[in-house]
């Protein structure tokens, strides 16, 4: 993980023609679901909640 990519996901998901598998592939990953995780060790939320704006409930 670089300190780019936090930003840079949250930059792709938010133009929301680019499906979370483009999304993955733009920053080096081998599969969607490595990303899905990784986005979600970073910020508590899934790639979709924050395509949309959504929150994720709290715990």
């Amino acid at each position: 993980m670089t300190v780019q990519e936090p930003p840079l996901a949250r930059r792709y998901l938010a133009d929301r023609s680019l499906p979370t598998s483009q999304v993955a592939y733009l920053l080096a990953y081998d599969d969607t679901n490595s990303f899905y995780r990784a986005f979600r060790r970073w910020t508590g939320t899934t790639p979709e909640a924050a395509s949309t704006g959504s929150q994720p409930a709290p715990a």
